[in-house]
């Protein structure tokens, strides 16, 4: 059985905390998202985005290492720049302008509710696949190279 995968580009969850990470790739999984590529560290997340498209990156702000904040200004810069969505427990409306200012489609907060997470992430993949047909616009509003 050929079971095709949703999106066509995956969805990366980047998350160092392991039971986190699972449920957040388990919600979206069980509405349909299908093709959803779990992360634990920023340095994993960037193999991933520099390799091959990916439509939407679910990205844990604070993480050991490389923070979030380091990777959203990445996958602002990336070729296939996709949708970054963050995903905190810190409420700090200045943190939450930062990253949007940054190049974010939108910050939930820890417990992420789970109707706002499913309907951020399906409308983050609708964005990406419109901005990255070949005559659209990159996540992010820039337009291509």
């Amino acid at each position: 059985m050929n079971e095709e995968l949703y999106p066509r580009h995956p969805v990366l969850v980047v998350e160092d905390d392991a039971g986190m990470r699972r449920l957040l790739q388990m919600t979206l999984v069980l509405d349909g998202i299908s093709n959803v590529v779990e992360c634990g560290d920023a340095a994993e997340a960037r193999a991933w985005i520099g390799l091959r498209p990916v439509s939407v990156v679910i990205l844990d702000l604070m993480m050991p290492g490389s923070s979030g904040l380091d990777l959203l200004e990445e996958i602002r810069q990336a070729v296939h720049r996709p949708c970054a969505i963050v995903t905190s427990g810190m409420q700090d409306p200045e943190t939450v302008r930062f990253c949007l200012g940054a190049g974010a489609v939108d910050y939930l907060v820890k417990p992420v509710d789970r109707v706002r997470l499913l309907s951020t992430v399906r409308k983050a993949i609708a964005k990406w696949e419109l901005e990255s047909r070949p005559e659209g616009y990159l996540c992010g509003g820039s337009p291509r190279p």
